[in-house]
């Protein structure tokens, strides 16, 4: 008998075409395709005590339930943990971990994962999160065992594999949760320390204070509306401060703004439930004219219509409460430069600017929702002696002594030290920190702030116009 070339069924003899699929038959090709031939390939595995033919991955016979152990992969295993610890170097250590081929058996399963789980390390995962560490390499081949796992072993088998992936599981998310309240805790150091030199925190003191005069005069008067308006004013500048400071957490970078910007909106409706104003308290004019203003020649007239006049003398003036938009903000400032205090800007940004002229006066604009102006004259320096003192002896002498001593005692001073430039200013600061002021410091390109090893304190600021702050005080407890 012969069979079909194209379907295989059987052709009766002498027909000339298959009655299957209407072939036609091939006469010379007939007697070679009387007989069809069997070919087998590959492995047939079989149970050792039943004879089952097992598939697959299959680490228990499904007829008899003989477990199946993987002796060869057993030796893998011990293989490859005898090739890393006679590894030379990290990157063999990778290659091994990454190469090795994850076995079929529960037993050698179980085993690897007990290998893996001991050999990862969590800490050193994070440290080199995204590079080819020996670490990473592990958690990866731990992925890879546990997803044959569920392939290849039943779910009673799968309870003790899952418990060791995750445990590490676990490992790495309280690694991560560390890591992450270290990042944190580092950024709120920082934070904190840059707060500490920043003039926002200056404002905050300085607009906490004059809200608790304000709520003081609000009760005083009967002003009970006014004066719970100023106490939630003194609260929110103190969280804001509180905020900088690191002493509560923002969990949003710079979220102290928030309470700060809805203090001082808070203003608007402290006055108008008010009948006095904040003259009463601060001692304050209203502005006349710009002729009435002694160093109105250190600066340009703004466009105003009413003002306030805080101080008014041949060394300092400064007004306030100037009705403007920010645009108004941004055109006085252009016009500061134009009239000369563009020779050296120390701070310019959409709420403040401070710059000085070649003459040494110094002008210090501020913007939030009125304008401020700050003039202050030159500094009036001479030729000092550097203190005479024990504590004076801790920091050394700057290379300067043209300046002036602002106050002095044998428990601290307080000194401005002219012509110095920025780079003389990092060179004595450079200078302080090696006289042993290197603990618990805070430095920033015009700040620098540390303690010594018994306590005493040091801030050294860069203030502008080649003048250099310096100030040492003995440690408060002493």
């Amino acid at each position: 008998m012969s069979f079909c070339s194209n379907c295989g069924q059987p052709i009766a003899n002498g027909a000339k075409f298959c009655s299957n699929c209407g072939t036609p038959v091939d006469a010379s090709s007939a007697n070679t395709q009387s007989q069809r031939k069997t070919v087998y390939d590959g492995v047939m595995h079989k149970c050792p005590h039943c004879g089952e033919i097992l598939n697959s991955f299959t680490s228990i016979c499904p007829a008899c339930g003989y477990e199946l152990r993987g002796t060869a992969a057993t030796s893998s295993v011990e293989k490859l943990y005898k090739n890393i610890q006679a590894a030379k170097s990290d990157s063999e250590v990778v290659r091994l971990v990454k190469m090795f081929p994850i076995p079929n058996s529960r037993e050698d399963i179980l085993e690897f994962m007990v290998l893996a789980s001991s050999n990862f390390n969590e800490d050193h995962y994070m440290a080199h999160m995204g590079e080819d560490s020996i670490s990473d390499a592990w958690l990866s081949k731990i992925e890879q065992c546990h997803k044959k796992a569920r392939l290849t072993l039943s779910d009673e088998d799968m309870l003790e594999v899952d418990e060791i992936y995750e445990a590490i599981k676990a490992r790495v998310a309280e690694a991560k949760k560390k890591a992450n309240q270290r990042y944190v805790s580092q950024q709120s150091e920082v934070t904190a320390k840059e707060f500490k030199k920043s003039k926002f925190r200056i404002v905050l003191v300085a607009f906490a204070v004059i809200s608790v005069l304000f709520c003081m005069l609000a009760f005083q008067n009967g002003r009970i509306l006014a004066g719970i308006v100023s106490a939630l004013m003194v609260v929110l500048f103190l969280t804001a401060f509180l905020m900088g400071s690191g002493v509560i957490n923002e969990r949003v970078r710079n979220f102290r703004l928030v309470p700060a910007i809805l203090a001082f909106l808070l203003f608007v409706p402290y006055f108008s439930l008010s009948s006095n104003h904040d003259e009463q308290i601060l001692n304050t004019n209203d502005y006349t004219s710009w002729g009435d203003i002694l160093l109105n020649e250190c600066a340009p007239e703004p466009i105003m219509t009413s003002a306030r006049v805080m101080t008014n003398s041949n060394e300092k003036f400064y007004i306030y409460d100037i009705e403007c938009s920010q645009s108004d903000y941004y055109d006085y400032v252009n016009a500061c430069k134009k009239f000369g205090y563009d020779y050296e800007i120390i701070e310019e940004d959409e709420t403040s600017f401070e710059a000085y002229n070649k003459d040494g006066y110094q002008i210090d604009v501020s913007y939030i929702t009125t304008l401020n102006i700050e003039v202050n004259a030159p500094m009036k320096m001479s030729q000092v002696e550097w203190p005479n003192s024990d504590i004076a002896e801790l920091i050394p002498q700057p290379k300067s002594l043209y300046g002036k001593i602002e106050w002095e005692h044998d428990y601290g001073f307080v000194i401005y030290i002219g012509n110095t430039t920025l780079s003389d200013y990092e060179e004595y600061v450079n200078s302080v920190y090696d006289s042993g002021f290197n603990i618990d410091y805070s430095k920033g390109d015009t700040y620098f702030g540390a303690d010594n090893a018994d306590g005493y304190h040091v801030s050294i600021d860069y203030e502008g116009f080649n003048t250099m702050f310096v100030r040492i005080d003995e440690p408060d407890e002493k």
